[in-house]
């Protein structure tokens, strides 16, 4: 039987990708490189505060994409479902990875 985390990682891998590759540089073009930054920014805030909420156990971990969703919408930050999944998976993954390339050398 196959290992269900390695799916994952690898399913995730791919979204990161094609966030990286095929919608940010389309949402670019449509919003704008201030605009792009700004929710850069806030999508950054997002997945740290659901990830703190989680640590501090103010919120349990299947609520931590609702909770990233929410502060997204409070502030303006509003796409369809499957784009507000995508962007945050593919931050999720920036964010837990971005050290993982250096500690390895």
């Amino acid at each position: 039987m196959t290992d269900i985390t390695e799916i994952i990682g690898i399913v995730v891998k791919i979204l990161a990708v094609i966030v990286s590759a095929i919608l940010i540089p389309y949402i670019k073009s449509k919003l704008g490189e201030a605009k792009l930054t700004n929710i850069s920014k806030w999508l950054e805030f997002a997945v740290n505060a659901a990830e703190e909420a989680d640590r501090k156990g103010l919120i349990d971990k299947a609520a931590k994409y609702n909770y990233a969703v929410a502060l997204l919408n409070k502030n303006g930050i509003t796409f369809d479902a499957e784009t507000t999944q995508a962007l945050i998976d593919s931050t999720c993954y920036e964010l837990f990875n971005q050290f993982k390339a250096d500690s390895v050398k």
